[in-house]
């Protein structure tokens, strides 16, 4: 069974937004909707508060427009398929890394189109049973060599472009030529928490939460990583959970 893509709508015209939800319908194995939204300010606060993994965003909104929002999201780890009536802002979608330019009214041909591109980036994950071992070593491969590291040994990661940095107890730390994603997939997640893009912080090593719109994390060797809005809520689930644990 797979994972579903998290879908979010931006769409200011309520005909246009029920057309395209309709749609999706379609694709409901795959796709999960967690977020509507029908002007700037209410996407704004959807995007951060909300883990997507692909926005269908139109670009004329009654109070800015869809490049507004993506300037006021920094470094967005969702894709987006700009939707619009109008062609003549294609070239300025395509230079914010858009995924896709869909044209209103749209054709279901395209959409399936434009979400096979979308699954072409980002291919559906299996959803899997948790090992009945735990896992005790991780490997790390490096350009130099392979390493095999103790999983209690990591306090966080983080993502490097295509590469990962480990933090490790006793302030050590190697670099891995993968990306953190690959590593976020293998880490058991009752121990580890993505709570940024950038970063997957071990629960083991928090020493307190500083609160704040995404707060940061300070470990106990006194390093500080910061924590996004968008990741906060669910980091905050799973501190509680294993706190409840010990």
């Amino acid at each position: 069974m797979h994972k579903k893509t998290k879908v979010a709508i931006v769409e200011d015209e309520p005909m246009s937004l029920a057309t395209l939800e309709d749609m999706l319908l379609d694709f409901a194995d795959k796709i999960e909707i967690v977020g509507r939204a029908q002007n700037l300010a209410a996407a704004t606060r959807m995007v951060e508060e909300t883990d997507i993994d692909l926005l269908f965003l139109d670009i004329y909104l009654p109070d800015g427009d869809g490049f507004e929002l993506l300037k006021r999201i920094e470094n967005p780890d969702f894709r987006v398929i700009f939707t619009t009536a109008y062609d003549q802002h294609a070239l300025q979608a395509f230079s914010v890394a858009a995924l896709h330019y869909l044209l209103k009214p749209i054709h279901p041909d395209l959409l399936e189109q434009a979400l096979e591109r979308f699954w072409a980036v980002r291919p559906l994950e299996v959803e899997t049973e948790a090992p009945a071992v735990p896992l005790s070593h991780i490997t790390i491969h490096s350009q130099d060599d392979m390493r095999l590291i103790p999983v209690g040994d990591i306090v966080y990661c983080e993502a490097d472009a295509s590469y990962t940095i480990f933090y490790l107890k006793n302030n050590q730390k190697c670099v891995a030529s993968k990306p953190l994603g690959s590593y976020e997939k293998l880490l058991p997640t009752q121990l580890f928490s993505r709570v940024h893009y950038k970063y997957l912080a071990n629960l083991t090593y928090i020493k307190r939460y500083l609160k704040g719109k995404g707060g940061q994390i300070e470990f106990q060797n006194g390093k500080l990583i910061d924590v996004s809005v968008r990741k906060k809520h669910i980091f905050l689930q799973q501190l509680e959970q294993y706190l409840g644990q010990q």
